[in-house]
């Protein structure tokens, strides 16, 4: 692995760990605060669709430091299943804080990180071939 791929991986690493503490602080906190905070956003985009995007943008950003640190076909399968319990149990804790689950949340979560997981192999495919492109000139 090229230096410039492990500083890419690990960039990644850390702002999907910094989105992961955020997510979890918003799925958390109650419910009035965040309506107070960002009703506005929520309302326009709507609750599910912010799952969607939340849990796609996370997985995305997981999947994409994996490719660049080039794991192998197991240790993705691994990290699938490792997001796919974290919403699971995000999900159910939430129950914990005075907030309800929600199966249809959990299933837009879930789609979301089946979407992140397509677009980061396709993002990181695009951006492999940029690269080589721009090198061979």
């Amino acid at each position: 692995m090229k230096l410039s791929t492990l500083f890419i991986s690990r960039l990644v690493f850390s702002l999907a760990v910094l989105a992961t503490i955020l997510l979890v602080y918003l799925t958390h906190a109650p419910m009035e605060q965040l309506k107070q905070d960002y009703g506005g956003f929520i309302h326009a985009l709507g609750d599910k669709a912010l799952h969607l995007l939340a849990y796609g943008g996370v997985a995305f950003l997981y999947f994409l430091a994996a490719r660049f640190a080039e794991f192998s076909r197991k240790a993705l399968h691994r990290l699938l299943a490792a997001l796919l319990v974290f919403t699971a149990v995000d999900e159910g804790t939430q129950a914990l804080v005075g907030r309800n689950a929600d199966w249809l949340d959990l299933l837009f979560n879930l789609a979301g990180i089946i979407i992140g997981l397509f677009l980061s192999k396709l993002f990181y495919i695009l951006s492999k071939k940029t690269v080589q492109r721009f090198l061979s000139k």
